[in-house]
């Protein structure tokens, strides 16, 4: 394994680009040691097999801290993608049948992501004629969960849950709202927001004025967004 430039960081986590094995990679490394959080996202992500999701190669120790080599996707994320291209119809479609395919296996893994938005979807390619399986990928389980749910068609079953994870502008209501019970409906929540924002080549709420962050929160929570 090769590492050499930074290319993103985190409040947890920086990300450089490497080699590994002769092709280009990603190397997410934690920022401090001890976090058994990101033990487990490393964990999780490397028994994820779907072309929708982000492959993870190995872990990794990179002056000492615990990390591992994933994916190079170049273009970066979705959030990037919408506004620097003109994407046709055929494409945003494209896109949003992905991320829903993505979702579903992940579901069927009995996984509850509880972060998706458009930073965390990495694109891979901007034409919707691209004869590969996928052209963009859900990535970073930093907030991942996995359940206990036997039937994962219930989706409507609750589990008790840390509360308050995620993105408060593609957070579900229930959420939002602090409560420590729900399901794998959240995640279709954020779906139909991410929708919104491919559809429109804009963030979410962009178009709207709040006097602050909790104004909105408490937007969507009445129901009234």
């Amino acid at each position: 394994l090769e590492v050499f430039d930074e290319i993103g960081h985190g409040a947890t986590s920086v990300v450089y680009k490497g080699r590994y094995n002769g092709k280009d990679v990603a190397v997410k490394v934690m920022r401090q040691d001890g976090s058994g959080v990101f033990s487990r996202e490393i964990e999780l992500m490397m028994k994820l097999k779907s072309p929708f999701i982000i492959e993870v190669y190995d872990k990794c120790v990179i002056s000492g801290h615990d990390g591992y080599v994933m994916e190079y996707v170049g273009m970066g994320s979705l959030c990037d993608v919408i506004h620097r291209e003109v994407m046709s119809d055929g494409l945003k479609m494209r896109y949003g049948r992905e991320i829903c395919l993505g979702m579903r296996y992940l579901h069927s893994m009995n996984i509850i992501h509880r972060d998706l938005k458009l930073e965390n979807i990495l694109v891979l390619s901007v034409s919707e004629s691209d004869t590969r399986d996928a052209i963009c990928k859900i990535s970073d389980f930093g907030t991942a969960r996995e359940t206990d749910i036997s039937n994962t068609l219930s989706m409507t079953q609750s589990m008790t849950m840390t509360s308050s994870i995620g993105t408060p502008l593609y957070m579900a209501p229930e959420i939002l709202s602090g409560q420590s019970h729900y399901s794998m409906k959240a995640d279709i929540y954020s779906y139909g927001i991410v929708l919104c924002g491919i559809w429109n080549q804009q963030i979410p709420y962009s178009d709207m004025t709040f006097s602050n962050s909790s104004e909105l929160d408490s937007q969507i929570v009445k129901g009234y967004l």
